[in-house]
């Protein structure tokens, strides 16, 4: 029967994936493909592709269609709950502790280290997508766009002194990129 084998495999997938939602296709492409031979890597390929338009967290996503891909809806249902039950279980076991001890000096020591490592995370990810989401606004690619600088700086105005929506800034920005960027196909 597949249902316990597909219950298993997420369930370590859902334990052992760290770091966001691509995290999990090392785990999903070695278990899936290579050992259970439940997908080709053609279907893995599409599955992704579903999973990123779909709305949710990705691996969730992920783990959903491939479960689906290989029982049906039962399949889904058994991939999605393998997932998220050890890590739901590992979270509600350190609430419990952390409910029961926060009061502790060296609890809340522990927890003010965490924040500033935390802090630094996303600090570091955030500079790092900066850089990298448009070419021209990275400062160590060489000759800056300017353009491209000027844009930002408008979206950046816009949305937190004039609290324009977020939507209509990506959308005008877009279409500014489409104008003045144009990418023959």
């Amino acid at each position: 029967m597949i249902y316990p084998d597909l219950l298993v495999t997420f369930m370590l997938i859902g334990v052992m994936t760290f770091g966001g939602g691509y995290s999990i296709l090392p785990l999903v492409e070695e278990l899936a493909i290579d050992q259970h031979q439940w997908l080709t890597t053609s279907e893995l390929a599409d599955i992704i592709s579903i999973s990123e338009m779909s709305p949710g967290p990705f691996s969730l996503n992920c783990s959903t269609f491939v479960g689906m891909k290989v029982a049906g809806f039962p399949g889904a249902a058994v991939a999605t709950f393998g997932f998220l039950l050890l890590p739901f279980l590992i979270v509600l076991v350190l609430a419990y502790f952390y409910n029961k001890y926060r009061g502790l000096s060296y609890v809340k020591t522990v927890f003010s280290v965490l924040n500033s490592c935390i802090i630094a995370v996303l600090l570091h990810t955030a500079i790092k997508l900066f850089s990298s989401s448009v070419p021209g606004l990275s400062l160590s690619a060489g000759k800056p766009d300017f353009l491209a600088w000027g844009i930002f700086a408008a979206s950046f105005l816009a949305m937190f002194k004039w609290k324009v929506n977020p939507l209509f800034i990506i959308f005008a920005a877009a279409v500014l990129g489409m104008i003045l960027y144009p990418v023959i196909i």
